[in-house]
């Protein structure tokens, strides 16, 4: 199905020759790729056919944020007009954004990003520069950028404030032609062709956004770019977005899984998330298996997350070893669904609802419905991708990745990497949400939910 958020309409409704197809997503919807099913119906004919769909940040200038000026440390020309012929271009082999598809201006999730001039420098290729930023407090710094050529693992960025401290960040960056899919990663722009030497050379290219979390009590005075040619970065905006505008809901009352322990803590072999077998050291798949609360990055005192700029609340972590009664701290989803009812004080407007969850053992499919205190509820379709193997699906996406599994005799895995993901959901901003329903619809007991967070207007 589409993505949350995107509506279509033909115009005409019927026709005996040609229809036209309209697609219009909201601000909040998840930007990225997916690839929807049409079905034409003509009396005893019927013909479904995919097509692929690019969500994409707005065009425009009304966007928040303060937008940073880079102009100072342009060194590479990255964007030019159509028809225009040149040399070098973003990867110096030829190849550039077209300054015609990626437009002036974009807001991505309400956040406004302005480019540099096209035909001319206007993108910066990382070799250590320092540049000076607006000195205000802010909550986060957020880049439009990519890599080029390669895709680089584990750069450093680095904001450093007036009172000499520093804030400092390690980001994989995704080749514009080739996502990774990397941790702290989204899709910004997404677009048809790129420009080679002044023609259009076809073939989908991005660019991807980034959000780095300040000390928002702190100053900010500069940011410093890692030393790295393979990272271009083409515009910066800072906010001072809150993390008071997200409400965090309560699953506790729903938890029936203990899926998250400390790294050596034990618990049975047919526990865990994905239920084991007789014993780690029966068989090969034997054990049990859960995630790390290390290697998810959860703080040991807050049980916090904050991914992309949202956080999440998440259950208690087992801290000790555990052959019965481990706490628990997700929710497994069964056919006739959880239903989890917001407070009187939560029952309010909200734009998006965020929620970490995966499938284990294989991908699963399930159903997300959210019910408002008027109209009819929404019902979202959703597949979960297995821990294991990312299928990026319809409004999913990886929240952390690439980390081992932890096994129930408290040893972390070896042989295979793996994943917690985000579900993103455009909500209808002029009704109240009054309550959320999920429910899995394969008949297993796979599909786990983490913690779920709405985002105020």
């Amino acid at each position: 199905g589409l993505p949350s958020g995107v509506t279509a309409s033909f115009k005409p409704n019927k026709t005996a020759t040609t229809s036209g197809l309209t697609l219009t997503a909201r601000s909040t919807t998840l930007t990225g790729t997916s690839m929807p099913s049409l079905t034409g119906t003509g009396g005893s004919l019927k013909q479904a056919s995919s097509v692929t769909l690019a969500v994409s940040a707005a065009t425009g200038t009304d966007g928040a944020g303060t937008p940073v000026d880079l102009s100072s440390a342009y060194n590479l020309t990255g964007i030019y007009t159509d028809g225009r012929r040149f040399t070098g271009g973003l990867d110096g082999m030829g190849y550039a954004y077209s300054a015609n598809q990626l437009t002036a201006n974009q807001i991505l999730n309400g956040v406004q990003f302005n480019f540099g001039p096209a035909n001319r420098p206007d993108a910066i290729s990382s070799t250590g520069q320092t540049i000076a930023l607006p000195t205000d407090r802010f909550t986060t710094l957020q880049l439009l950028a990519t890599g080029v050529v390669t895709s680089p693992m584990a750069q450093t960025i680095t904001v450093t404030y007036t009172d000499g401290t520093s804030s400092r960040f390690k980001q994989s960056f995704s080749n514009w032609y080739s996502p990774s899919y990397n941790d702290g990663e989204s899709f910004a722009v997404l677009m048809p062709y790129a420009s080679y030497k002044g023609t259009q050379y076809p073939g989908l290219v991005n660019l991807y956004g980034y959000i780095f979390v300040l000390d928002s009590a702190k100053t900010a005075k500069s940011l410093t770019l890692p030393n790295n040619p393979g990272v271009v970065v083409l515009a910066a905006t800072l906010t001072t977005q809150t993390l008071a505008t997200q409400t965090h809901l309560s699953l506790s009352s729903d938890y029936n899984v203990a899926g998250l322990f400390d790294n050596n803590i034990t618990f049975p072999a047919t526990g865990g998330m994905d239920g084991g077998g007789d014993g780690c050291f029966t068989g090969v798949g034997n054990c049990s298996y859960a995630y790390s609360a290390q290697l998810l990055g959860l703080p040991a005192t807050t049980h916090k997350l904050t991914i992309k700029g949202v956080r999440y609340s998440l259950g208690p972590v087992n801290t000790t070893d555990c052959a019965t009664a481990c706490d628990l701290d997700e929710v497994s989803l069964r056919a006739n669904g959880v239903t989890i009812t917001l407070p009187s004080d939560q029952q309010q407007t909200y734009t998006t609802m965020n929620m970490l969850a995966t499938g284990v053992d294989g991908s699963h499919t399930g159903t997300v419905t959210i019910t408002y205190t008027t109209g009819s509820p929404q019902r979202i379709n959703q597949s979960f991708s297995d821990w294991c193997t990312f299928d990026n699906n319809t409004n999913e996406s990886i929240a952390v990745g690439g980390f081992n599994l932890l096994d129930s005799d408290g040893m972390l895995s070896s042989g295979w990497t793996c994943n917690l993901y985000t579900y993103t959901y455009a909500l209808d901003p002029t009704r109240t949400v009054q309550s959320i329903k999920l429910a899995n619809t394969d008949d297993t007991k796979h599909a786990l939910v983490l913690a779920i967070t709405l985002l105020l207007e």
